[in-house]
């Protein structure tokens, strides 16, 4: 901003005559403070550009890591699926281990008494 009230002040302001309304020097300083300002303009829209086109850049990363944590996110979901399913695996397996643990604790009680008949007779008929 400050370049700009430096550029207007140099041009002095003219009163009317019939003579030429700027000096070459006068001419030649502003042409200067001209190409000056469209040099800072150019370099500003390219900055602009510059700018703009890592915009896109970052918006489209923004994109493919949205993606990513959805996808982390759905295999976090079937992780404890499967999970769930294993744990339900193991406890009908350990339902059916205690299951034929019972039984097999329950067939040695009946055959331990059945076993224990014959000695019993032998034993009272003695």
């Amino acid at each position: 901003m400050a370049y700009l009230t430096t550029l207007f002040a140099v041009v002095p302001e003219v009163e009317a005559t019939d003579g030429p309304i700027m000096t070459p020097d006068q001419l030649s300083l502003l042409q200067q403070n001209f190409n000056a300002l469209q040099g800072k303009f150019v370099s500003l829209m390219t900055e602009k550009a510059d700018l703009l086109e890592k915009l896109q850049e970052n918006e489209h990363l923004i994109v493919q890591l949205s993606h990513e944590t959805e996808t982390i996110g759905d295999y976090i979901s079937v992780y404890q699926a499967q999970r769930d399913a294993m744990k339900n695996r193991f406890r009908e397996k350990d339902q059916c281990i205690e299951q034929l643990t019972q039984e097999r604790v329950s067939m040695q009680v009946g055959t331990g008494t059945h076993s224990t008949l014959p000695y019993s007779r032998k034993f009272s008929l003695g």
